[in-house]
């Protein structure tokens, strides 16, 4: 896992922060971890008619996105998933050298932020795999998965002093 900007840029300088977030200006004791990655799958290319059968660039993205939308999450903790952009191609009767797409995937769990991450992973190989076993494997598929961003999740619990300390719209008992 990566590691925070706490722990490189600050070591051992930092116990605790607080963030106040909100339009209601409240303590924030829940944050929210994510992943972010950029796919592509990549291949020799070639025309749409002359080089017709051969592993497809796009079609294993379009294969990825599918598993991607079948992905289902428990009610909570709140845990999402969205495939933000794509691209690829260079003309309609081609068939691409490569495309991509990015990814990003959020919860407020640590360990349902895992195991969404975990499904990711398996779908960029299933989708690897059923584009080239489509294909017969005729033509080379490469697959590249860059991790963009991680952000851990994490909470502080409600009875800590830090998220109980007064705040302007909480009033102190005398």
């Amino acid at each position: 896992m990566a590691s925070t900007p706490f722990q490189q840029e600050l070591p051992g300088k930092i116990d605790r922060f607080i963030s106040v977030d909100g339009v209601r200006a409240s303590i924030v004791n829940v944050g929210v971890g994510s992943y972010r990655y950029r796919v592509t799958y990549s291949g020799p290319g070639g025309h749409s008619y002359g080089s017709f059968g051969m592993t497809n660039p796009i079609h294993a993205l379009g294969r990825l996105i599918a598993n991607i939308a079948e992905f289902e999450t428990a009610p909570g903790p709140k845990t999402t998933f969205s495939v933000g952009r794509i691209g690829g191609g260079t003309s309609v009767n081609s068939i691409t050298h490569d495309a991509w797409l990015e990814v990003d995937m959020r919860s407020q769990d640590k360990d349902a932020l895992e195991t969404l991450h975990a499904k990711f992973q398996a779908a960029t190989q299933k989708a690897l795999a059923d584009e080239r076993a489509r294909w017969q494997d005729r033509a080379p598929l490469e697959l590249r998965s860059t991790r963009l961003g991680y952000r851990p999740a994490g909470q502080t619990p409600e009875d800590s002093p830090a998220v109980q300390a007064p705040s302007p719209r909480r009033k102190r008992s005398s």
